[in-house]
């Protein structure tokens, strides 16, 4: 599962109410790193249009109905207005990669520019987290080490919306469906809350799951004897309609839990923009 945060300092014109946002600072956890460019790309293209919803969005009506109906008229922010974006693309399970840069690595600056940091988050802890503690320490001994998790909350139905207990899993067989990066640790969350997990289907990162590919995992789940299928957050939104629903599917909404160095999301932007 990926997972990111985001922090904005903005600036309101207290004459006009002008809202400006000046510099906007992300934190994504992306599971392996294939197009780091590519990658700070989608995410910049992501503040700039979540900017503008923000900022800018309104939906105009007439007697006719909603006016705004194309590209054309959506607002977006102009050059001139868009923020400073410092995006920091994290790797917990491998934070240095193969510790050489691109072309012949993963990394886009060495692990020595850690000294540049003021605050550092460690992602996906599980609290053993020593080792990477004196290494980041040999580049920045100075700087704030805050550690978080992805903590599950509950299960929600994808087509429904319904929710459902995290408890709905103890000692049931399911079944997994995911397109992302790193399946193991989405599919070890699911036997650690109590479900037997008897068929797993995987794709690629950000794969746009078809009707039949659906279908197909459902018929294999029944074969197993699956009583459910689970899917992540993430994965949920690229979900097509389907004719037939033979077993339940939920997604697990997940939100991230701050271990330490911080004692929650908010006091972590107190630290960050307020130093």
């Amino acid at each position: 599962m990926d997972a990111r945060d985001e922090v904005a300092d903005v600036e309101v014109d207290t004459s006009t109410g002008k809202i400006s946002v000046k510099k906007i600072t992300v934190a994504h956890d992306c599971g392996i790193i294939v197009n780091p460019n590519g990658l700070s790309n989608q995410i910049e293209g992501n503040v700039i249009q979540g900017s503008s919803r923000a900022l800018m969005e309104e939906v105009d009506f007439n007697t006719a109905g909603v006016k705004n109906t194309n590209w054309n008229s959506y607002p977006i922010i102009r050059f001139r207005d868009v923020p400073d974006v410092d995006i920091v693309l994290i790797d917990r399970q491998q934070p240095f990669g193969n510790e050489q840069l691109l072309p012949r690595g993963t990394l886009r600056e060495p692990p020595s520019h850690l000294a540049r940091a003021s605050y550092i988050f460690i992602t996906k802890s599980d609290g053993n987290t020593e080792e990477l503690r004196r290494r980041i320490s040999q580049f920045n001994g100075t700087a704030g080490l805050i550690e978080c998790i992805h903590h599950p909350l509950y299960l929600e139905d994808v087509f429904t919306g319904e929710r459902v207990p995290l408890d709905r899993l103890k000692g049931r067989k399911i079944a997994s469906f995911s397109g992302i990066a790193q399946p193991e640790s989405f599919e070890q969350s699911l036997v650690q809350l109590g479900g037997e997990l008897v068929y797993s289907k995987r794709f690629a990162d950000h794969h746009r799951f078809t009707q039949q590919e659906v279908l197909n995992a459902i018929n294999r789940s029944k074969k197993r004897q699956a009583e459910t299928i689970i899917t992540t957050q993430k994965d949920a939104v690229r979900f097509p309609k389907i004719d037939r629903r033979d077993l339940p599917i939920y997604f697990m909404r997940v939100e991230i839990k701050i271990l330490s160095g911080a004692s929650d999301f908010q006091d972590c932007v107190r630290k960050i923009c307020f130093r």
